[in-house]
């Protein structure tokens, strides 16, 4: 199912490349690739260098290796007649993540790895030599996995599951997230929970973990289309809980014209990574200006959009040229010449990224190669960049809370602020737009009050009631959009304004938590509201 996606994305990249502005976003720090060794997948490594990858072995099947980042070294376990790849190491190295492939299928290419046919989810320990199966696979309801990963601590795994297959539901089938608590000493998943989006299309996911220092899950997906084909490939984050109801945040945003007549466009997207250290730096596939294929990039989280759009991001490799030097015809210093290629999996060792190639449209081989940057990357200043110099926008004038006190709408560092009193509601769920200052996460509550008379026995009085809240947690010096429902209360009052109410909003929590608990600062932020919703004309 995949490869035929991949199929339609070499006809995008021949159409749309032309026309990308990938000289507004190059990089003005140069990197260089170099060949580390053909048939090798590098996938993830640990924090001593300890590289996991997957190589086809010599009776055609694609097993998982350890070794140095090299790919020198041996197989992980003992020969399988099936395919078999890692998805993650712990960061001590003891625990591999793998993704086998047990249903009939297990020998062929849509069971590879990334493919997911049928494929189960296994956890080996290298310490004990015990290999637990946590997830079965070739089942009626799990039907295939791609690219389970470890949280941070390794106390949690996110993955994409295969519902339906493209036949069943075409053109990519139907897929679901999943995100379980992980028990490495027992080989067992608990609270396994799944969410598709509600909007109740079908459609594909591939997870790639979390945001650091928050709970945010990044994964890419056609859902909620605003191209089509593989255009519609685009990344979103989504709060851990996958709450049935909330609807996924996309952060890819449309990459600009070359030309003034020219408009934005859509452009494939796959694959998220970060580097230990640096949270700050997204690392993603993206298939523009290429002679075919797509090439790395980076976005820098903190050009975030309060409508969680991200910047332009900066070009790091060259696989696949520059169509806009010479229409690719000619390598770029430190690359190749130019050729179709798809990058997929990274793995950070010492100090760099290895990662992998495809030199033809189904990643019949593979080949992995180190990528060296040099210098440091600017400030972003595309779209989405309000701040250059890294302070955070004000969020208003001070605002007067009933009972006449005063509260400042300027936050603190640290704190999370208000972007805009107008709130949209829809379906219930009021769309309330958030930017964290400097100073590290934050992380808190949200609720939402109002106002209104009550009848006394000699007089009327005032009372306060809340209609909702929602928990958050935003990255430093970045927006997001958080739902938050309304009970039956706030829905009511909303009627009976017509889709208009006034409301109180109230920051609450441990403000920002810099590593430990003993750092945070406590916030409390009030600010004057305004709902307002789309409600139906009434029948006649």
């Amino acid at each position: 199912m995949y490869m035929r996606m991949r199929l339609r994305h070499l006809l995008l990249v021949a159409g749309v490349a032309p026309f990308i502005a990938a000289w507004l976003s190059a990089p003005t720090f140069a990197a260089t690739g170099t060949l580390v060794a053909s048939n090798c997948a590098p996938v993830a490594a640990s924090n001593s260098g300890t590289m996991v990858w997957y190589s086809m072995n010599a009776v055609g099947v694609w097993d998982a290796y350890i070794g140095t980042g090299n790919c020198q070294g041996q197989p992980l376990l003992p020969a399988y007649d099936g395919n078999r790849g890692p998805a993650g190491i712990t960061a001590d190295g003891r625990y591999v993540l793998l993704t086998t492939a047990v249903g009939l299928d297990k020998t062929l290419r849509f069971s590879a790895p990334g493919q997911g046919s049928g494929n189960a989810i296994q956890l080996y320990d290298r310490q004990t030599g015990k290999l637990s199966t946590l997830l079965p696979g070739a089942t009626a309801s799990q039907r295939g996995v791609i690219w389970p990963t470890f949280n941070s601590n390794a106390t949690k795994i996110v993955w994409s599951q295969m519902v339906e297959t493209a036949a069943e539901d075409p053109p990519v089938g139907r897929w679901a997230l999943h995100v379980a608590d992980v028990n490495l000493a027992a080989g067992t998943l608990s609270n396994n929970i799944e969410w598709q989006d509600p909007n109740g299309e079908a459609d594909f996911y591939e997870a790639y973990g979390w945001i650091p220092n928050t709970n945010l899950l990044v994964f890419m997906s056609g859902t909620r289309a605003t191209s089509s084909g593989l255009r519609a490939a685009q990344l979103f984050t989504l709060p851990e809980e996958l709450n049935p109801a909330t609807a996924p945040t996309r952060i890819s945003p449309e990459f600009a014209p070359v030309w003034p007549w020219q408009e934005a466009v859509d452009v494939f997207h796959e694959f998220a990574h970060f580097a230990p250290g640096n949270p700050y730096t997204m690392y993603t596939s993206i298939g523009a200006d290429t002679v075919g294929g797509d090439d790395l990039f980076s976005y820098d989280l903190r050009t975030q959009e309060a409508s969680g759009l991200l910047g332009q991001p900066a070009r790091i490799s060259y696989f696949g040229g520059d169509l806009n030097a010479n229409m690719g015809s000619q390598a770029i210093p430190g690359w190749p010449a130019p050729s179709y290629t798809v990058v997929t999996t990274m793995a950070w060792v010492n100090g760099g990224w290895v990662l992998t190639t495809c030199p033809d449209l189904l990643c019949s081989s593979v080949n992995a190669w180190r990528i060296e940057e040099s210098g440091e990357p600017p400030s972003s200043k595309g779209k989405g960049s309000k701040n250059p110099h890294g302070s955070s926008p004000g969020t208003g004038e001070p605002v007067t809370e009933p009972g006449g006190s005063t509260v400042s709408a300027e936050v603190e560092p640290g704190e999370a602020g208000l972007l805009a009193a107008k709130l949209k509601v829809s379906s219930g769920h009021v769309t309330i737009q958030l930017r964290c200052a400097g100073g590290g996460l934050c992380t808190g509550t949200l609720r939402l009050t109002v106002k209104h008379a009550a009848s006394g026995h000699h007089h009327k009085r005032s009372t306060t009631e809340t209609i909702g809240q929602a928990g958050f947690t935003i990255l430093p010096e970045m927006s997001a959009s958080v739902s938050l429902s309304l009970n039956a209360a706030g829905k009511a009052l909303l009627a009976a304004g017509h889709g208009k109410l006034k409301a109180l909003l109230e920051i609450l929590g441990a403000g920002s938590v810099a590593g430990d608990a003993s750092n945070a600062t406590a916030q409390r932020l009030s600010r004057a509201v305004r709902l307002s919703a789309a409600m139906k004309p009434a029948k006649r």
